[in-house]
C-alpha cells in the first residue's frame, strides 16, 4: 500500500484506485476511532484478563480491572487496540484458553490495530520527507489504524493477467471481505488448517548481551549510545529509505529512474545523514516515533550496566513504539514502563501517554476514567 499525499476525489467509485480506497477507510477509522480514548495494552495484561474469565485468578484487584476495562468498554468510553507484536504473542499462548482472549480482543478493541512495526517505520518516513518538501498530507494518526486482519501487514491479491479495472473491482472487494473479518474466524481458521502452531519468538538475548558488554566501552553517554543505536537502524532500514524516495521522485516527475540513475544517486544517503543529524542537533520533536523509541529503549538497555536483554525484550520494544505515539495510555511490563518514563528518556511526556506498570496502577487509571 502507496502513501499519497491528500486528493479530494476519495469516494468510493471505478475511478478510484484500490490505494485511495484502502486510504479512505484508513481515515474513516481513525475519525471513529478518536472519539474514543486509547489504551493499549501489553500482553500480560490480555492475559490477566484472560484468567479472571476462566476463573485461574480470584483475587480482587485482578477482578477489579476486569470489571473496569469491560465496563468502559460498554460504555463507549475506552478501545483497546492492539498490534501485531499483540496478535503474535497470544497465538503462543495456552491453546486451550486461547479462543477466550481472542474474544476479548475482538470485543474490547472493537476489531481495531495499529498498522505493522515495518509499515509504521515507512509511513513516518514518508510523512517526515512530505512534510519538510511542504506537501499537504496525512498525519501519522490520520492512517496508522487498521482492522486486526491487517495488524500483521497489509495484503492486496493482485493478479496482472487479468483486466485492471476486474482486478482493482476484486481488489477492493477482497479488502472489504478482510477489514470485516474477526479475529475469531482468522484463528478459528488457523486451527482448521492445522497451520496454529505455537512456536517461541526467537531469542537473540545472549547475542544482544554479547554486543552490549564487548562494545560498552565504545560510547561515553547515553546521547552517544542512543546515536549509535540509531545509526544502527537507519542502516537497516536503507532499502526502505531507498524506496520512498523513488517513490516520491516518480510521484513529482511522473518519471521513473533508470538502475544507473538509481545506482548514482546519493538521496538515501542524504536523508540518512539528515535524520541522524537533526536527532544529533536535537531538532526532532515527536516525528518519526518509531525510529526514536527503538533506537532508545535499546539504547536504554545497554548504557544501564545494572540491565541485561531479556527474551521477550524485542517484543515489549514493538508494543512500545506502537502504543507511545499513537495512544492516550500504555499499560507495559514494569521494566519498559521504568525505562520510557526515566528522566533521560520520559517519552510518556514527548507522546503524551500515561504509561502503567502493574495492575494496580492501572485500575487507578481506569477508576478516574470510569468516575
Amino acid at each position: 500500500m502507496e502513501f499519497d499525499s491528500k486528493n479530494d476525489g476519495r469516494e468510493i467509485a471505478p475511478e478510484v484506485s484500490v490505494d485511495q480506497y484502502v486510504r479512505k477507510k484508513q481515515v474513516e477509522l481513525s475519525e471513529y476511532v478518536s472519539g474514543y480514548k486509547t489504551i493499549y495494552l501489553d500482553t500480560n495484561f490480555w492475559l490477566t484478563l484472560r484468567d479472571v474469565v476462566t476463573g485461574e485468578l480470584k483475587d480482587a484487584e485482578s477482578i477489579q480491572y476486569y470489571d473496569l476495562v469491560t465496563s468502559l468498554a460498554k460504555k463507549g468510553t475506552c478501545i483497546f487496540p492492539i498490534s501485531g507484536n499483540t496478535f503474535a504473542e497470544i497465538l503462543k499462548s495456552d491453546i486451550d484458553t486461547l479462543d477466550h482472549v481472542v474474544y476479548l480482543i475482538d470485543t474490547l478493541s472493537q476489531g481495531v490495530s495499529i498498522m505493522s512495526y515495518d509499515e509504521r517505520v515507512r509511513m513516518e518516513l514518508m510523512y517526515f520527507i512530505y512534510d519538510k518538501l511542504g506537501k499537504d498530507t496525512y498525519l501519522p494518526n490520520e492512517i496508522v489504524w487498521t482492522k486486526l486482519v491487517y495488524s500483521l501487514g497489509y495484503l492486496d491479491p493482485v493478479n496482472d493477467n487479468i483486466d485492471p479495472s476486474l482486478d482493482a473491482h476484486i481488489r477492493k472487494s477482497f479488502f472489504d471481505h478482510m477489514w470485516q473479518t474477526p479475529l475469531c474466524s482468522i484463528v478459528a481458521k488457523l486451527k482448521d488448517s492445522g497451520k496454529l502452531k505455537q512456536k517461541s519468538f526467537l531469542d537473540n538475548s545472549a547475542k544482544l548481551n554479547e554486543g552490549k558488554f564487548a562494545h560498552a566501552h565504545e560510547n561515553k553517554s547515553f546521547k552517544q549510545m542512543f546515536l549509535s543505536e540509531l545509526a544502527g537502524m537507519l542502516d537497516v532500514y536503507k532499502p526502505v529509505i531507498q524506496d520512498a524516495m523513488l517513490y516520491i521522485y516518480e510521484k513529482e516527475t511522473g518519471v521513473s529512474p533508470s538502475i544507473k540513475d538509481i545506482e548514482s544517486s546519493n538521496n538515501c544517503l542524504l536523508t540518512v545523514n539528515m535524520i541522524y543529524n537533526l536527532f544529533r542537533l536535537n531538532k526532532i520533536t515527536t516525528e518519526l516515533p518509531s525510529y526514536r523509541i527503538t533506537s532508545g529503549l535499546y539504547a536504554a538497555v545497554r548504557w544501564d550496566t545494572n540491565q541485561k536483554f531479556h527474551k521477550n525484550d524485542i517484543v515489549d520494544i514493538g508494543h512500545a513504539s506502537a502504543a507511545l505515539p499513537y495512544c492516550d495510555y500504555y499499560f507495559s511490563e514494569r521494566k519498559f514502563a521504568h525505562l520510557i518514563t526515566q528522566k533521560q528518556m520520559s517519552y510518556n511526556k514527548v507522546y503524551d501517554c500515561q504509561v502503567c506498570r502493574n495492575i494496580k496502577s492501572a485500575i487507578t487509571v481506569l477508576s478516574e476514567l470510569h468516575d
